[in-house]
């Protein structure tokens, strides 16, 4: 039977759950009587039955009882984070605005969250969340959240291994295949792609992305004082288009992004794997006040007083 079979059982899924339930929660193994008296089967042929098809590939048994294997971590993990309930599809306002109409941007989830125009339906950004993440935060936190773990997980990649399965990592740049002419300016044109080799863990994001999440940048901005996480991600025009983004080369690549957050203009020059090769940023809050174009992230790319090299 395979393992679709076997897991095919909610008595099957119950035992699985609760074995790994006293692992999480630093108990070890659980014993076998504690086992049937939490899973709720009184019938001990019934939970034996059930039990012996999990042994040997899903749970195993100790000398004070079972503990989970690998396989039945790694299966259990979908029903746990609700990939197989019911969801609905659903919009909420949230701040900010389209770059391509003006329209207030709205966020919706159907297994992805989706943050876009309600105008003009214009998609900007896409964020793959748990359902069951849904039950723990109001949509304007988890979309926060979201974007810290894609981070982490981006920076792991960066650094050549996998965090899920520790498998070689690969980045490349590519550009769009169909940019959406009919806007006033190309909003996207080109993005970048960094996944796992072996299990295909990955991201594919703008290069605006791309610049808050690398963590040479972070490290940057952390030392100059800079707050890449002054505003929510989705209000940034710079996140969500190219118009400060500058290819000043594809045979190798060589990309530039200008981002203006938390006061100051900052600009990154991206290697063909996804490096960083400078660092710029120039202050606007110094003695003037700032333009409010220049604020929302359309400032021409290139300038700045300080630079640093990067890995």
């Amino acid at each position: 039977m395979d393992a679709f079979g076997v897991l095919a059982s909610d008595t099957r899924l119950a035992i699985l759950e609760t074995v790994w339930a006293s692992q999480i929660r630093q108990q070890g193994a659980i014993p076998y009587t504690r086992l049937k008296d939490e899973v709720e089967v009184a019938d001990s042929g019934k939970f034996n039955y059930h039990l012996d098809k999990l042994r040997g590939r899903f749970v195993r048994e100790e000398a004070n009882g079972y503990v989970p294997e690998m396989q039945g971590i790694k299966a259990l993990e979908p029903v746990l984070d609700g990939w197989f309930r019911d969801v609905e599809e659903d919009y909420k306002p949230v701040e900010g605005h389209c770059p391509v109409c003006g329209g207030g941007l709205q966020a919706g989830y159907h297994w992805n969250f989706h943050v876009g125009c309600g105008e003009c339906w214009a998609s900007h950004l896409y964020y793959t969340v748990e359902p069951n993440a849904l039950d723990q935060r109001d949509w304007r936190e988890l979309l926060l959240a979201v974007e810290r773990a894609r981070q982490y997980k981006i920076a792991a990649l960066l650094d050549g291994a996998c965090p899920d399965c520790g498998g070689r990592t690969d980045f490349h740049w590519y550009r769009y295949r169909n940019p959406d002419e009919s806007a006033p300016t190309r909003m996207k044109t080109v993005g970048c792609s960094v996944y796992c080799t072996a299990c295909m863990t990955g991201y594919s994001v703008t290069p605006g992305e791309f610049l808050r999440a690398h963590p040479r940048v972070r490290e940057y901005c952390e030392e100059h004082g800079i707050d890449l996480d002054a505003r929510p991600f989705w209000t940034y025009e710079w996140v969500l288009t190219d118009l400060t983004t500058v290819v000043h080369g594809e045979d190798p690549w060589r990309v530039e992004k200008v981002a203006t957050v938390d006061g100051c203009r900052l600009a990154v020059v991206f290697d063909p794997d996804g490096c960083v090769e400078t660092v710029t940023h120039a202050d606007l809050r110094g003695g003037r006040r700032a333009d409010p174009a220049v604020d929302d992230g359309v400032a021409e790319p290139g300038g700045g007083r300080e630079s640093a090299p990067g890995p």
